[in-house]
């Protein structure tokens, strides 16, 4: 029998492992054994089916444990031969940094010994010159050793470094020789002699994949390049060795059952009672006999405990270390990238409602250290609406915005998305949320370099008005400058704001808008939709007015 591992579908937080027996069975009943599975397996997620020249049926299913420890004399052997190397090198860098070091009390003698004998020896008293030749030779050997011994300890703390993490992996091959394993006895019976296939299949935890994707904009066609990757992760406990890959956005860990409804209960906030000294509560105790009523308890109100909670995490904090697994976020590139082909399929793509799977067509290895593997997924061309966005409270650039429809058959998952514009690399952008099938996707592509934005504070003048309730004014004007070195005419979003008031005393009125503004949004956010010629340059002039009692002070004013 040969028992190899060929499938896994991955989702979110686990995956779903297909192990494979090929076989021969006898008539009657025959016993199977799936071996060395994963301690950490969900046992009811266990399925066994089978196949072959014969009918096969199932009789029964057992997982057995075994205490094992495991023969990793080889890697602890590789490790150590590693840290005597290492241990060599530091102490040799070591003793270079000492010879270096022992050179400074000579040359601290050459420059403060300068009368007529240097170094026990009767000669002639320097000259001036000599003197001064001889301290600057001094002052730059010096220097030459402070860069040598600088150098070496740069060096001799990258070996530490490299030191440091071979005891940690040293340490993680003795805590994992001691290990529990499972194996799975299949009971199953055949009518006549024959051969068989069994699949064993069981969801693992600690196996996960994220989307991440590149946008390559071409301005000229207008068109957006979006090629879809993914990084696979597990730490199941096995090695996935050339086996089928399937990425999967389903979630098994929400569960299949409907959630219950608890009780809300409401009452009056009663405030804890303080806590007295012995001797006031003695006094109180025979004072009053109704303290020893007993009184039901009501929950402080949320606010006042996260209140109280807030102030004892305050008081009582401490600096929590986390490790977070690294990935190299570089772009990857993929096979046919520089084809002229708007689309190029990577994976078969099977959409079931609001999830989606995708199958990679070639076979990968994914070790079992939780190191991440990049996987192409798709890659499609779009024809895109671009828009500039000019901000200008924010940047001196133009922002560029996409609009296009998704006109896949699966969503676009949320993930980030590194920005290119045609082969120039600009940096990390991100889809906030899933873009379904038909919906409008929305991605910042970085700045435009072309345009510039240029804004000014023209005025604040501050004046008193009222004659019974004095008021205080504040008027503020800007004016803003937009210059385009684009070759063409293109349209313009201009976005900029006022202060919104959080108090009915506060009043914000907007004055002005040169040109008129097409839009006035409740969180004070001002547009304005103008065209920008090739090397045009326009102005835009706003004002607005705070007006405030005289006795109040304002703050978030600029």
């Amino acid at each position: 029998m040969n028992e190899k591992i060929i499938e896994a579908v991955v989702y979110q937080d686990r995956a779903l492992v297909t192990r494979e027996i090929i076989m021969d069975v006898t008539r009657g009943e025959n016993r199977v054994f799936f071996q060395n599975l994963p301690p950490t397996l969900y046992a009811n997620s266990i399925r066994v089916k089978g196949e072959g020249s014969v009918p096969v049926r199932i009789e029964g299913q057992e997982i057995r444990f075994e205490e094992k420890e495991k023969t990793a004399n080889e890697k602890i052997r590789a490790i150590d031969d590693e840290l005597e190397k290492i241990n060599k090198t530091i102490l040799l860098l070591e003793e270079k940094e000492k010879i270096y070091r022992s050179y400074f009390p000579l040359f601290e003698k050459l420059v403060l010994k300068t009368d007529n004998k240097i170094l026990g020896f009767d000669y002639q008293r320097p000259a001036l010159n000599d003197i001064k030749e001889l301290r600057h030779f001094v002052k730059e050997t010096g220097k030459a050793h402070d860069e040598k011994i600088t150098a070496l300890i740069q060096e001799k703390r990258s070996w530490q470094i490299k030191k440091e993490k071979l005891l940690h992996d040293q340490k993680m091959v003795e805590e994992s020789r001691h290990i529990t394993l499972q194996h799975c006895e299949v009971t199953l019976s055949c009518e006549k002699e024959g051969s068989v296939c069994l699949k064993l299949s069981y969801l693992a935890p600690r196996a996960s994949w994220v989307p991440f994707y590149e946008a390559r904009l071409f301005f000229k066609t207008q068109e957006l390049e979006m090629v879809s990757f993914a990084k696979i992760s597990q730490k199941t406990g096995e090695e996935w060795e050339d086996i089928k890959i399937s990425l999967s956005s389903a979630t098994p860990s929400a569960g299949a059952s409907l959630p219950d409804f608890d009780t809300w209960f409401i009452d009056f906030y009663h405030p804890p009672l303080r806590k007295m000294s012995p001797k006031m509560e003695k006094k109180k105790v025979c004072s009053s006999p109704s303290v020893f009523r007993k009184e039901k308890e009501v929950e402080m109100p949320a606010e006042e405990k996260e209140r109280m909670d807030l102030d004892d995490e305050i008081c009582s904090s401490e600096v929590l270390k986390t490790e977070i697994a690294c990935f190299d976020e570089s772009p990857l590139e993929i096979e046919g990238e520089g084809e002229s082909a708007s689309e190029t399929n990577l994976s078969s793509v099977l959409s079931e409602g609001l999830n989606v799977s995708f199958e990679i067509p070639k076979k990968e290895s994914i070790g079992s250290d939780g190191t991440w593997k990049k996987t192409g997924i798709d890659k499609k061309r779009f024809p895109v609406k671009i828009e500039t966005i000019i901000m200008p409270q924010i940047a001196e650039n133009a922002f560029i915005q996409v609009k296009m429809l998704n006109t896949n058959l699966y969503p676009f998952l949320s993930g980030d998305v590194f920005v290119f514009h045609e082969m120039d690399y600009i940096g990390k952008s991100s889809i906030p949320k899933t873009v379904m099938p038909s919906d409008e996707l929305k991605l910042f592509m970085g700045r435009d370099e072309e345009i510039k934005v240029k804004t000014f504070l023209l005025n604040r003048f501050q004046s008193k008005k009222g004659m019974i309730q004095n008021q205080t004014r504040i008027e503020y004007k800007y004016k803003t400058t937009i210059t385009s070195y684009k070759d063409k005419e293109i349209d313009v979003i201009v976005l900029d704001s006022l202060p919104v008031a959080s108090n009915s005393q506060i009043k914000v009125k907007l004055v002005e808008t040169n040109p008129v503004h097409q839009k006035l949004d409740d969180k004070g956010v001002v547009r304005w939709e103008i065209k920008l010629k090739p090397n045009e340059e326009k102005e835009i002039y706003f004002s607005f007015t705070v007006d405030y009692p005289e006795d109040k002070t304002v703050y978030g004013l600029r």
